[in-house]
């Protein structure tokens, strides 16, 4: 904003004017779709007409608000980014014309075409759940403490959702076409994602990987992917558990060796981050943090949770002089799990990230406490802490059948997977580091390009290159917008 001598607003600036127009299009779009049911009592918009379908219908309005303002959101601040290519997927195949008429006469037309397109008549309402599951995923992933299991989850989501829209509507509408329109329509659906090179790499892989098999190979696919969906939906519902309160023995059992389990799928085990959190959830009810009364209201000690963030806080401040976490040798595994994870979330809410797996607890009794500061869009990476990554975790990647690339960070000592989402970020980051400052290697490295990668020169040229960006960041917070032609 602009202000006068006063402190008056007088103006404001060309991002704040793009931003405003953003969401105001998107919310009169829906304004302009409003109307209500037969009864006259319910008020519903656009595609939505049901609890299932705020999902689909966030897409449909942010394309359709972008082909009426002319503008387009990055990919990077598009919270419908992916909701969005998937209307636009289903724009290419079934027309724009008749999108829109879908959209605000409300006439069912839509649900009609998918269904007879994919040949499954609950084809639409089960991709109507699924959008819905990424859209509430995606406002999931702001709570600090599931922000890690949220992100791994909704990748999945999102990944399963286009594989649901390519087997089901593009490879049939392909199928049907005349051999001269069918790269025709491979090209429409394509262009329609040409803003987004992640996304159009991906559907461009699955298109090419599924439009090959024959119709029994189809099939076994469509159950494949069933089966996944299913799973992802006890995941996605054990997540709400996880963020509920209620007494964790509700939702979780321990078996004879120790291991966590949800109830909602008993054969499962817990990884990852979700058994973290599990894990940390155990710890806090059963030292006294958090107590559930009579009636199952949940009572939360504030004294007892502020001197537990304080020690832990403490933990991470000094970290880089040494500190050991010790474990008490009559503890069991599932305490001493527990103990590290509730350290590592509680550092997670006050802005660190615990690099030590709770992994780490199972034939040590004594652990070095690695953690750094955790990145956030104002405050990048410190170069320490981009080492200390590079040091603990090593980058490998393998490419799919359908020639999308999965990387995968692992801790150099133990060789396991890192399943905590921002971790492995950071580690694709630093191995992009070390590789960008080039190929030299020295027999003082204790890992290749460690030396060259991460000196005070490199140091010198990682700070320059943070103040540019940042610079060009607040000089262009509206890079979420860019023009059509």
């Amino acid at each position: 904003m602009i202000y006068d001598k006063s402190g008056n607003i007088v103006s404001f600036d060309g991002i704040l004017k793009k931003l405003i127009l953003s969401q105001l299009g998107h919310e009169l779009i829906h304004s302009a779709a409003r109307y209500r049911d037969s009864n006259g009592r319910n008020s519903f918009t656009g595609l939505k007409n049901n609890d299932i379908t705020r999902g689909i219908n966030e897409g449909f309005t942010q394309m359709i608000t972008e082909n009426i303002f002319g503008y387009t959101v990055s990919p990077h601040s598009d919270g419908y980014r992916d909701l969005k290519k998937t209307a636009k997927i289903l724009q290419a195949t079934f027309g724009e014309k008749f999108i829109v008429n879908a959209y605000f006469n409300h006439d069912g037309s839509l649900a009609k075409a998918c269904n007879i397109t994919s040949n499954n008549e609950q084809f639409y309402d089960e991709l109507c759940s699924l959008t819905n599951q990424i859209y509430y995923v995606n406002k999931m992933k702001n709570n600090k403490a599931i922000t890690t299991s949220a992100l791994s989850l909704y990748d999945s989501y999102v990944d399963a959702m286009y594989r649901n829209v390519v087997i089901n509507i593009v490879c049939p509408k392909i199928r049907k076409l005349p051999p001269d329109k069918q790269q025709e329509y491979i090209k429409e659906v394509l262009t329609g994602l040409s803003d987004d090179g992640e996304v159009l790499r991906k559907v461009s892989n699955m298109i090419k990987r599924y439009s090959s098999l024959d119709i029994e190979g189809l099939e076994n696919e469509k159950k494949v992917l069933s089966k996944k969906i299913t799973t992802l939906n006890q995941r996605y519902k054990f997540l709400v558990q996880l963020t509920e309160d209620k007494p964790w023995r509700d939702f979780l059992i321990i078996d004879n060796e120790g291991r966590i389990h949800p109830k909602i799928n008993i054969k499962s085990r817990l990884a990852g981050a979700a058994e973290e959190l599990a894990y940390s959830k155990i710890y806090m009810q059963e030292h006294g943090y958090s107590k559930f009364d009579s009636t199952g209201k949940k009572i939360i000690d504030d004294e007892m949770l502020k001197q537990l963030s304080d020690y832990v806080v403490g933990l991470c401040e000094r970290e880089g002089k040494g500190v050991t976490l010790k474990c008490m040798q009559n503890e069991s595994l599932v305490e001493r799990k527990a103990s590290l994870a509730a350290i590592k979330t509680v550092a997670r809410l006050n802005g660190y990230i615990v690099l030590n797996s709770i992994n780490d607890t199972n034939t040590a009794n004594e652990t070095m406490l690695q953690c750094i500061k955790a990145p956030t869009a104002d405050h990048p990476i410190a170069f320490e802490d981009l080492h200390k990554v590079y040091s603990k975790f090593e980058l490998n990647f393998k490419e799919n059948e359908d020639g999308t690339i999965v990387y995968t960070a692992c801790d150099r000592a133990t060789g396991d997977k890192v399943t905590d989402k921002q971790i492995e970020l950071i580690t694709r980051f630093a191995s992009l580091w070390t590789t960008a400052a080039g190929v030299k290697r020295y027999t003082r490295d204790n890992f290749p390009g460690e030396t060259y990668a991460f000196n005070e020169d490199a140091k010198k040229v990682f700070l320059k290159l943070g103040e540019m960006i940042s610079r060009y960041m607040n000089e262009s917070r509206s890079n979420g917008y860019k023009s059509n032609p």
